[in-house]
Formats: structure tokens, C-alpha cells, sequence
């Protein structure tokens, strides 16, 4: 799964970019970053700062409820690999912007 998805599943789960950073373990401008790169490849605005408080616009909305079916997917076929061969699952974490660089790079 994207990264950026699971991001805007924290941040819309916390309510605040800080405690989905914290959450995440994560600084608050990586979550940042990665939002307005959402937002940017999507080119829809999917929340809306409201005091320390974020709120969902509607193109947000749907890009949630996507989100979630998509992070559920995700979970069950990683479960489902890892029963296959039993090998853990590794992940590999890289910086959003790192990240999107090498995506554009391989296009």
C-alpha cells in the first residue's frame, strides 16, 4: 500500500497532524509532506486545517473509504503471503520524497 494512504488513514483516525505523527513515530512534517503529496497526485484537497484539527472534504471522504478497503486488502494478502512461505513480511521504509523520486525515476 501506498504509504501516503496508511498516512491519511492515521491522520484522519487522530484528528492532528501531530498525533498521527506521533502515532506513526513519525516527524510531523513527514506527514506533512506526505498529505500535500496525496493531495498533489490526486490533484483533489482532501482535508482541511481547523484549529490543531483536520476535516475531510469531500473528495477526502471517498479517498478514506478507499483507503480503507485498500489497507484491508493489503493486510489479508500479506497474511495470506506469509502463510504461503512461512517468511515473515519485511518492509522497507523510505522518505516520501525520496520515495517519489525514485517512483518517477523507473517512469
Amino acid at each position: 500500500m501506498d504509504n501516503r494512504y496508511y498516512k491519511f488513514l492515521k491522520l484522519n483516525e487522530c484528528g492532528s497532524f501531530s498525533e498521527a505523527a506521533k502515532q506513526l513515530k513519525k516527524s510531523q512534517p513527514a506527514i506533512t509532506i506526505a498529505i500535500a503529496s496525496l493531495e498533489h497526485s490526486l490533484g483533489k484537497k482532501l482535508i482541511i486545517r481547523k484549529k490543531g484539527k483536520v476535516e475531510l472534504t469531500p473528495a477526502g471522504k471517498i479517498v478514506l473509504s478507499a483507503s480503507e478497503k485498500i489497507n484491508n486488502q493489503v493486510n489479508i494478502m500479506n497474511s495470506n503471503l506469509q502463510k504461503l512461505n512461512n517468511n515473515p513480511v519485511i518492509c522497507i521504509g523510505l522518505i516520501d520524497s525520496i520515495a517519489s523520486l525514485l517512483y518517477s525515476a523507473k517512469t
